[in-house]
């Protein structure tokens, strides 16, 4: 499993309800140009953290982030991830433009990712060195796949669709993301506002219960595994940024958790 490293300073929440008609705390979503890091535990032990900077203008957009295995697990497996997401406007809705991932694990096989779009988000290059052995893996239908927004460019399209679903007192949305192997849902439920207290600092926070629906391009394994999937649940900052700064789910065997450290 993919986790990542998360140091919790002072937590407290206190809810309110959220009613349908309630719109978001800003008017409007600001340009998102954010540069920060996640932190990953497991029952308040540190081991991963995932770097992200966002970089948008009127009609372009990159995203680069980067993952490394810390602590302990450092001791046992190395993991580190570099991945770069572009895209850009047409007619009024972000597309994807290109996605580069390359991954760098001890133990096991490092893979190269590229996706690369035409100007109206249409796929048009797919690159997996080494490719996925289709009789393990299914490949996804190249039709299933056109249009479907990036892992990096998701930051960005779920925030969009988080404020339009507050303006418009909608309490759910979806969205469905490629990353050239496979293809899923993800779905969100809003759940409503509440305070976050982290680092020392009180957040007004909007939280959500995000769960995932596997489309195409998953093993038996992964597909028999979803059912046991817990929710997730991701809460976003109540401004005009509008960005994940806390996340949290329950395991059996005990709690992970990432929390959001700006630069």
């Amino acid at each position: 499993m993919r986790v990542f490293l998360l140091l919790i300073i002072g937590l407290s929440l206190v809810s309110s309800p959220l009613s349908a008609q309630e719109a978001p705390a800003s008017a409007t979503l600001e340009p998102l140009n954010t540069r920060g890091t996640y932190y990953f535990a497991f029952n308040h032990i540190p081991f991963a953290k995932l770097w992200l900077a966002t970089e948008t203008e009127e009609e372009l957009f990159k995203v680069t982030s980067t993952l490394k295995s810390q602590g302990i697990v450092r001791l046992f497996k190395r993991i580190k991830n570099l991945t770069i997401g572009e895209g850009r406007r047409n007619d009024g809705q972000w597309v994807p433009f290109s996605y580069v991932s390359n991954s760098d694990k001890e133990e096991r096989e490092a893979k190269h990712v590229e996706l690369h779009y035409d100007g109206f988000g249409n796929l048009t290059k797919r690159i997996v060195n080494p490719d996925d052995d289709p009789n393990y893996r299914p490949r996804v239908p190249a039709q299933e796949a056109a249009k479907i927004m990036h892992p990096s460019g998701a930051v960005l399209t779920i925030r969009e669709k988080l404020f339009h679903a507050l303006h418009v007192g909608a309490s759910t949305f979806t969205q469905r993301i490629y990353d050239a192997r496979r293809l899923v849902d993800l779905h969100f439920v809003i759940e409503g506002r509440e305070t976050l207290r982290i680092n020392g600092e009180t957040l007004p926070v909007i939280k959500t219960r995000g769960s995932r629906e596997y489309i195409a391009g998953y093993t038996d394994k992964e597909i028999r595994r979803v059912k046991d999937d817990p929710p997730v649940y991701i809460y976003f900052s109540d401004d005009a940024r509008m960005i994940p700064v806390f996340v949290q789910t329950s395991l059996d065997w005990g709690t992970l958790t990432a929390t959001y450290e700006a630069e």
